[in-house]
């Protein structure tokens, strides 16, 4: 338990590299826990690692087949390895097991729009806002749909409620170009 939590502590202060052999050590401890393999292929993706991030998921979702959570990550770990259709099958996994993971609806919309597969990224958003209309980063995605179907006015109303929501510069920024786009500086 203290190896754990030592890991964890880690983590929560951004030491990411510090966590791994710890976590690695807590493997051996607890080869049945796959919440170890799960913090471990987290910490290992944000290291940059994803083809040691992947083979952790992997077996700690062989440990757990029902969690929605190793299957997001292993999701994220496949859009990093270029992997679109496994990263897609993952997050598709993830809303069959919990249609509220909102995360996974906005990979596959992200994942759709990346492609140009428009009607299927509108699908995927039309679920995050049966959830939530004014999801931030729903609205920031639907605003760069609108946008490229020549919506501008759609547009700006959904980066206005993103950037209202989260001050963040990306759907500032999309909000002040798309507003100029309509003559309203």
């Amino acid at each position: 338990d203290a190896l754990w939590q030592q890991a964890n502590d880690l983590v929560a202060q951004g030491n990411l590299l510090d966590a791994v052999p710890i976590y690695l050590q807590v493997s051996d401890l607890w080869p049945d826990q796959p919440t170890v393999g799960l913090n471990l292929g987290i910490v290992l993706g944000g290291l940059d690692r994803h083809e040691e991030a992947r083979k952790c998921l992997q077996r700690a979702q062989d440990l757990d087949q029902d969690n929605p959570h190793i299957l997001f990550q292993l999701g994220q770990i496949y859009q990093q390895l270029g992997q679109p259709e496994a990263a897609a099958l993952s997050f598709l996994a993830v809303t069959e097991l919990d249609p509220g993971f909102l995360d996974a609806w906005l990979s596959l919309a992200d994942l759709s729009l990346q492609c140009g597969e428009n009607d299927v990224a509108q699908q995927y958003l039309d679920e995050v806002f049966l959830i939530d209309l004014e999801h931030p980063a729903g609205n920031f995605l639907m605003g760069n749909l609108l946008l490229r179907q020549g919506d501008n006015d759609g547009a700006a109303e959904c980066f206005a409620i993103a950037y209202k929501a989260t001050d963040d510069p990306a759907c500032g920024n999309n909000l002040a170009t798309v507003l100029g786009q309509l003559d309203r500086a």
